[in-house]
């Protein structure tokens, strides 16, 4: 990973903050969804039947970014996840690496560094 920086809390966080807002689109959409219903008891007539399959479809174009976004946001939660668990696996390696060199003589031939 020469050269990549990735701070995975800050990705973790972006994880959670996306699907929080996902799941505020999808009750804001279903609410949409009930008003549109709900408008041919007061709009009867072609018009009415026209707005509320466009609307619909409108909807169904929202439901599909959510899906996309929610996506996104649980490809953030696994991407920060497996960064983090690399990290850690390595630093423990290290540390019990360094641990070794002060509990024997840095020249010993049984110490190998395995990364």
């Amino acid at each position: 990973m020469n050269g990549v920086k990735v701070n995975w809390l800050e990705l973790s966080n972006l994880s959670k903050s996306t699907l929080s807002n996902c799941e505020e689109f999808e009750d804001a959409r279903n609410k949409y969804q009930q008003i549109i219903k709900s408008i041919s008891d007061c709009w009867i007539g072609s018009d009415c039947d026209t707005f509320q399959l466009v609307a619909n479809d409108f909807l169904e174009y929202l439901k599909g970014n959510t899906n996309y976004l929610n996506h996104v946001g649980k490809l953030f939660d696994v991407s920060s996840k497996t960064y983090n668990s690399v990290v850690d696996e390595h630093t423990e390696k290290f540390r019990r690496f360094n641990q070794l060199l002060e509990e024997k003589n840095v020249n010993d031939p049984e110490i190998e560094w395995r990364g």
